[in-house]
């Protein structure tokens, strides 16, 4: 218009282009895998898989960034608390966390998709971004082969993230690919 003054969007406009902006990110959170990414005071790893006989988890390991160099400090009765479900004899998930600890955790039976977990909550007023996971799981019929990163949002489990298919063993498993170096001398660089 003339005379410099500047016509506001009507309400219904406002509203269009809010929705707009939604369905946008929605589209691309789709597309990328990582909906729910971002801080959170708790995180925990749950199998999305069926566990045949019971879920062993030797270790874990959460990190700030893709190539898992950046450690979220998990230290049971220091910086926060560990849980899990209900575990068999002689293990739990202060173990876990006790990465030199061969105890780790195991479940108490077997584990339908998405009823076994294990994870960490920091201390009051921390808060952590996870991007990658070292988790060390047990030996064939004793591993996840399907296991989904959730983080807390209030007091919802919300899913970040599932990878499949697992394998035994250790594992790193991140959000995204970090970036990889053009050349390294006598190797060679493999997909993510």
């Amino acid at each position: 218009k003339q005379g410099g003054s500047v016509e506001m969007p009507s309400s219904c406009h406002a509203r269009s282009l809010t929705l707009l902006a939604t369905l946008i990110a929605l589209a691309w959170f789709a597309e990328t895998g990582v909906a729910n990414s971002g801080s959170s005071q708790a995180w925990r790893i749950s199998n999305t898989g069926n566990v045949p006989v019971a879920w062993r988890v030797r270790s874990l390991q959460f990190f700030h960034d893709d190539g898992c160099t950046k450690p979220v400090i998990a230290e049971p009765n220091h910086t926060g608390v560990a849980f899990a479900s209900e575990p068999s004899e002689m293990t739990g998930a202060d173990y876990v966390f006790a990465l030199r600890s061969p105890r780790g955790w195991e479940s108490v039976d077997a584990c339908s998709p998405g009823q076994c977990h294990v994870g960490f909550e920091l201390n009051a007023g921390s808060l952590a971004e996870v991007r990658c996971v070292l988790l060390h799981q047990g030996e064939e019929g004793l591993h996840a082969d399907a296991v989904m990163l959730q983080r807390l949002v209030g007091t919802t489990w919300v899913s970040v993230v599932t990878w499949t298919p697992v394998e035994s063993g250790k594992v790193k498993l991140a959000l995204s690919c970090p970036p990889a170096p053009a050349s390294i001398d006598n190797g060679r660089i493999s997909g993510c």
